[in-house]
């Protein structure tokens, strides 16, 4: 593996933030890439937008243990809206 591959690989794994927003960004971008398949494409997205709202700030706040801080729910909820738009592009192009 190149050297700057695996220093870039090795601070991804060190900082907790990068990997919660990538494994955010790929599930809401596969869920999308499911939804927008079968379905009309804007309920599908305000849909997805105030579900992830909910589910970051409401549930995750109040029901997940340990109770995570509005700075890690942004963090997340930040995650499944780049998926949103790697979803809608990779639409867009037919993918």
């Amino acid at each position: 593996m190149n050297a700057t591959i695996a220093k870039f690989v090795n601070w991804m794994n060190s900082t907790p933030w990068v990997t919660s927003l990538t494994i955010h960004c790929g599930w809401g971008a596969l869920a999308l890439l499911v939804l927008l398949s079968k379905f009309p494409a804007v309920p599908v997205l305000a849909g997805f937008v105030v579900v992830t709202a909910l589910k970051e700030y409401y549930w995750d706040k109040h029901f997940e243990t340990p109770s995570q801080s509005f700075k890690d729910s942004s963090i997340d909820f930040g995650g499944y809206q780049l998926g949103l738009v790697i979803a809608v592009a990779l639409k867009h192009w037919g993918v």
